[in-house]
This record gives structure tokens, C-alpha cells and sequence, in this order.
């Protein structure tokens, strides 16, 4: 799967990279900056959730232009900390852990309901499939979350 690291991403990484969480003189001075980043598109999900773990970890204000709801494969700056990342991929399997649970009730809803009987095996081995996947995948992260 290929990636990109997403400039503002970059931006925001390169500033944090030069602080420390525990520093307490390094944080008063850093609950002064508030900085704006100007991109030409809407930031992604997961850019606003960096620029939420700068706030949250370095009071860091980052303000960013307006945001999509579409993920897309994205690459951490290797000069991110370390701390921020791991934060941002327990995140991000929450996220997809809840989005797995809410497509197997879709699943389950359409399997039970009358007008979702099938004449066809195909449709039905199809289905199996589907939630055979989903199960797989749900259970995946499941064990992610219990790390």
C-alpha cells in the first residue's frame, strides 16, 4: 500500500520533533505558539488528529484549513515522536474497530430482515464471505486494543 506524507504533517512534526512532553520550561514557552498552517486542500482525519495530539501533548495550537472525512493511506514523518505516533495508531484502530462493528450490525440487520431472503446460493456464500471477513478483521483489532 502506498502512502504519502502530507505536508502539514511534515510541518507539524518538525516542529514537535524539537520538544519534549515533560519538559515543563519547554511547555511554558510552547503554550504561547499558536501557529497556522496554510494547505491549498481540506486536511484529512488523520492530520487533524496530529494537530489534536499537539495540543494535547505539547500545547501546540496548530490551526489548519478545514477538514474532509475521507481517509487515504498516509505515512508518518519519520521525524515524528514517537509517543505521537503510537497515540495516532491507537487512534486509528479505535476508529476502524468502531467502523468494522457498525458494517457487521449493517450485516447482521440485512441478513435477518424478511426481504433479505435469498433464492440464490451465490448470494448467500457471498454474504458468508463478507462477515466471515469482518469477523476476522473485528477480531484482528480486537486483540490491537488489548495490547
Amino acid at each position: 500500500m502506498r502512502g504519502a506524507c502530507h505536508s502539514e504533517a511534515g510541518l507539524m512534526a518538525a516542529i514537535l520533533s524539537g520538544m519534549k512532553s515533560n519538559d515543563d520550561a519547554q511547555l511554558e514557552s510552547a503554550a504561547e505558539l499558536r501557529m497556522a498552517i496554510g494547505v491549498a486542500k481540506k486536511c484529512c482525519p488523520i492530520c487533524r488528529m496530529l494537530s489534536e495530539q499537539a495540543l494535547e501533548q505539547y500545547d501546540v495550537h496548530v490551526e489548519l484549513p478545514g477538514r474532509h472525512s475521507r481517509y487515504h493511506p498516509w505515512v508518518a514523518p519519520h521525524w515524528l515522536p514517537r509517543q505521537i505516533t503510537a497515540e495516532l495508531e491507537s487512534r486509528l484502530i479505535l476508529i476502524v474497530h468502531g467502523m468494522t462493528k457498525h458494517m457487521k450490525d449493517l450485516h447482521s440487520s440485512r441478513s435477518s430482515s424478511p426481504s433479505s431472503d435469498r433464492s440464490d446460493s451465490e448470494d448467500e456464500d457471498e454474504g458468508d464471505t463478507s462477515q466471515n471477513h469482518l469477523d476476522a478483521f473485528d477480531s484482528y483489532l480486537s486483540r490491537q486494543l488489548g495490547r
